[in-house]
C-alpha cells in the first residue's frame, strides 16, 4: 500500500474495530517489579523488589515539578551526596526533569562542566541495590570506547532514595521559555547549610525534539514556512544511524529511539582555518539507555509507542515467538519514523502510526496491505516528492518493512545514497 487512498481504507476499517491490546505494555507493575542487569556483564537479572526492605513509597503521586522539589533535599540528607555534591561537585542549575529523575548541571573540581543525573529509586532503601540498566551499560559503552556520539560516563553511586549517575555535559539549550525558579525547603538538611533555597530550571530543552522546533519557528519567521532544511536532517539521521550502528556491534539495542532522547549541541569550532563547517548542522549524542539490554534480551514492548514498530501488535508472531523481538530491528524502525517527522513540515509521524500505536490495526493487516511496506502515504504534509527524490522512499520504506527481519541494518542506513548527496 502506498497511496493515501490505502491509508483512508485502513482508518475506515478500524473505526469500529475491536482494540487489540498493544503487546505487553500495561500488563506489569514497575512498582512491584523492576528489571536491573547484574554487576556481572555476561547475565541480565530481574530483581523483585521486597516490601521488607523498604521504608515507603517515594514521590507516589506527585507531579514531576513535586519531585524535584522533594527530590534535591533528600539527596543532601545522605551524607555520601552531601559531599559529593559540595565538594567533588558544584550545582549550577537543573537542565531536566521528569517522572523518573532529574539532571542537573555541574562543574567538577577543575571547573569542567559535567551532568548529574538523578535517578529515583522505588521506595527508600538502607541496602544497596543493582544499579539501573543505563547506568551499567552506559559504564561499558564507555569504558569500551564504543562511540564519541554516545554520551560518556564517569562515575556513579547511590544513596537510600536515589541512583546518581555523572556524564559529560552536552547540549544546547534551544528553547529559552522552558527556564523557570525552582524553590526548595531547606530547613530539615543539616548535611548542606548552604543548599540554596531556589535553583533555575530547565523540563528539557537540549534534545531533538527542542532543537526541530527552534528551527522551524526561526523558519515561519523569515521563511514563512515549517520545514527543516533536508541537508541538515540527512547529516542528523546519518550521526543517529553511525551511533546506533555502533551500539549495535557493541552488543546492545537501544530500545527507545526518538527526538527527546537525541541530545544537540553547537558544533564545536574549527581547529584550523581553513576548516569549512556547517554551523546549522548541530553535534548529535546519543542519551537515555533506561531501555537499552543486551541483543539477547528479547524486548516485549518499545520504549515510547509514537516510534513503536508493527512487531509489538498483540497478534505479531515474533513477539509470541520464544526468541521475543530483537531490539536492533525495532531501531531501525524507529530511527525510519524519526526521519519522516523531521521531513515532515510541522514534525508528524505517519498517520498509519496512530493507528499502530492505538492498537486499531493488526499484524497481519499490515503485512498483508502493501507488499509488506508500512503504508506511509504519497507524499509527506508539506514536502514535494519531487524535492525529497526517490532515494527517500527507498530509504524510509526498508527502514520501516513489517516484517522485522527484512530491514536494512544501521550500517546499511548510515551508508544509504540519499543520506550522502
Amino acid at each position: 500500500m502506498s497511496s493515501s487512498s490505502s491509508i483512508d481504507d485502513l482508518l475506515l476499517s478500524a473505526k469500529n474495530a475491536k482494540k487489540v491490546p498493544y503487546g505487553t505494555r500495561y500488563q506489569s507493575n514497575a512498582s512491584d517489579q523492576i528489571s536491573y542487569l547484574s554487576n556481572n556483564p555476561t547475565t541480565d537479572t530481574t530483581v523483585s523488589s521486597s516490601m521488607k526492605q523498604y521504608k515507603y513509597d517515594l514521590y507516589k503521586g506527585l507531579c514531576s515539578e513535586s519531585k524535584v522539589r522533594q527530590a534535591l533535599p533528600n539527596a543532601f540528607s545522605s551524607s555520601i551526596t552531601a559531599k559529593k555534591l559540595t565538594s567533588d561537585y558544584k550545582i549550577a542549575g537543573i537542565v531536566g526533569y521528569g517522572s523518573n529523575g532529574v539532571v542537573l548541571a555541574v562543574y567538577d573540581k577543575k571547573m569542567n562542566p559535567m551532568a548529574v543525573k538523578i535517578i529515583y529509586k522505588t521506595h527508600q532503601s538502607s541496602i544497596t541495590v543493582d544499579r539501573p540498566h543505563e547506568i551499567f551499560i552506559l559504564e561499558i559503552l564507555t569504558r569500551q570506547g564504543v562511540s564519541p556520539q554516545i554520551l560518556q560516563f564517569h562515575e556513579s553511586w547511590q544513596d537510600e532514595f536515589h541512583h546518581y549517575m555523572v556524564t559529560e555535559y552536552v547540549g544546547n539549550c534551544w528553547l529559552d521559555d522552558s527556564v523557570k525558579l525552582i524553590e526548595f525547603d531547606v530547613k530539615s538538611v543539616p548535611l548542606a547549610p548552604n543548599l540554596p533555597t531556589s535553583i533555575l530550571a530547565s523540563s528539557g530543552s537540549t534534545d531533538l525534539w527542542a532543537w526541530s522546533y527552534s528551527k522551524r519557528l526561526e523558519s515561519l519567521q523569515n521563511e514563512n514556512h515549517t520545514n527543516l532544511q533536508l541537508h541538515v536532517v540527512k547529516a542528523i539521521i546519518k550521526e543517529i544511524a553511525i551511533a546506533l550502528h555502533y551500539l549495535h556491534v557493541a552488543g546492545f539495542y537501544h530500545g527507545d529511539v526518538k527526538s527527546e532522547n537525541i541530545i544537540c549541541d553547537l558544533q564545536p569550532p574549527p581547529t584550523r582555518q581553513d576548516q569549512q563547517q556547517d554551523q546549522s548542522i548541530p553535534e548529535i549524542i546519543l542519551a537515555d539507555f533506561g531501555h537499552a539490554r543486551r541483543h539477547r534480551t528479547p524486548m516485549k514492548f518499545y520504549g515510547t509507542p509514537d516510534v513503536s514498530p508493527p512487531e509489538f501488535l498483540a497478534d505479531s508472531p515474533f513477539l509470541k515467538a520464544s526468541s521475543g523481538v530483537q531490539g536492533a530491528f525495532a531501531d531501525v524502525f524507529a530511527l525510519g519514523i524519526v526521519l519522516y517527522m523531521l521531513v515532515s513540515q510541522n514534525g508528524d509521524g505517519p498517520r498509519c502510526m496512530q493507528l499502530v500505536r492505538e492498537g486499531r490495526v493488526s499484524f497481519f493487516e499490515l503485512l498483508e496491505s502493501n507488499g509488506g511496506d508500512f503504508p506511509f502515504e504519497n507524499s509527506v504534509q508539506g514536502r514535494d516528492n519531487e524535492e525529497l527524490g526517490a532515494g527517500f522512499w527507498d530509504l524510509i520504506k526498508k527502514m520501516c518493512r513489517i516484517n522485522p527481519s527484512e530491514r536494512i541494518q544501521m550500517a546499511d542506513v548510515a551508508l544509504h545514497a540519499w543520506l550522502n548527496q
